[in-house]
């Protein structure tokens, strides 16, 4: 079996923050998809690859994590580093993907847990593969 997947991220926008210090997420579409935190602050890169069936709920999550989210807490400190050093956080989403098999090619759907995840992986393999900075899923 040969099995390719074909994801395009697209820009979203940047993290900020705003007057009461709390971070503000660019708007995603209300969909299940895939997205992609590319932080930079000095010579430090880092990425952060997530899939949500909501992306609006995920990035409130992450924005105001709850005591017991330990990932969404870990990333928001993480965003909170970066811009507070006078760093960036770019945001990239992903609401479509196409998987081929055997030269079969179909949608990737995105709005199954298991297509997310496929999807994930495979952006989360290549980050590693072309070393664009350190893997903040691991």
């Amino acid at each position: 079996m040969r099995a390719c997947i074909d994801i395009t991220l697209a820009p979203l926008g940047n993290v900020t923050i705003d007057s009461a210090g709390d971070q503000v997420f660019p708007s995603p579409e209300r969909a299940p998809g895939v997205y992609r935190f590319a932080m930079k602050r000095g010579g430090w890169r880092g990425v952060y690859i997530g899939e949500a069936d909501v992306m609006t709920r995920r990035f409130q999550h992450y924005r105001k994590p709850g005591p017991t989210q330990y990932t969404n807490i870990r990333i928001h400190e993480q965003i909170a580093d970066t811009l507070g050093s006078g760093g960036r956080v770019n945001v990239d989403v992903a609401y479509l993907g196409t998987l081929t098999i055997d030269g079969a090619a179909v949608t990737l759907d995105l709005t199954t847990k298991a297509g997310r995840a496929l999807a994930e992986s495979a952006l989360l393999a290549d980050e590693i593969a072309r070393g664009h900075g350190e893997i903040l899923n691991l």
